[in-house]
């Protein structure tokens, strides 16, 4: 009898356990003429020197974060992108700086100590095809190249853990 309930409270713990792992829905998407379409793709020199193509992130997820050096909230979603992407080595997340001069982005970058590439949008050519209209913006792709999620300065991990769990799916 008491092997039989310590099964069952086994049994519970385990389900209970797998429930709270679960992914929780994201928050609703920022409205976006993009979401359930192509990505714009896109290329540009990085801060590091290096090319992104935005095929890069064919059969990945993809998290598309726009930014300012003189945006309020950007140092924020900046931290909590380089958070997601130091624990999900699967997922592609790339800046674009909408910053006039690289330096700018380059000092906000360093002190923020994001290591993920960052793209120079000198003539903001990719926040026109994004129709990025407030900053920050953040954009997640699915690995099949559709923009499923907007989201922007209330960002947190969980909901870009969960943006990326629903866009896989």
């Amino acid at each position: 009898m008491f092997v039989r309930r310590l099964r069952g409270f086994a049994y519970s713990c385990s389900l209970l356990a797998a429930a709270a792992c679960a992914s929780a829905p994201p928050p609703p998407s920022r409205p976006s003429p993009l979401l359930s379409h192509s990505l714009p793709g896109f290329e540009g020199d990085t801060l590091s020197h290096n090319h992104f193509y935005s095929a890069q992130g064919t059969n990945h997820p993809m998290i598309v974060h726009f930014f300012s050096s003189d945006c309020a909230d950007c140092p924020r979603t900046l931290s909590t992108a380089q958070s997601f992407y130091a624990s999900h080595s699967d997922t592609i997340v790339v800046g674009i700086s909408e910053d006039a001069s690289p330096t700018h982005a380059r000092i906000l970058i360093e002190r923020l100590g994001v290591h993920f590439p960052v793209v120079i949008d000198e003539n903001g050519h990719i926040a026109h095809d994004y129709q990025v209209t407030e900053m920050p913006a953040l954009f997640v792709i699915s690995p099949y190249g559709r923009v499923s999620w907007a989201g922007g300065a209330d960002v947190t991990e969980d909901a870009l853990r969960s943006a990326v769990a629903l866009a896989q799916k």
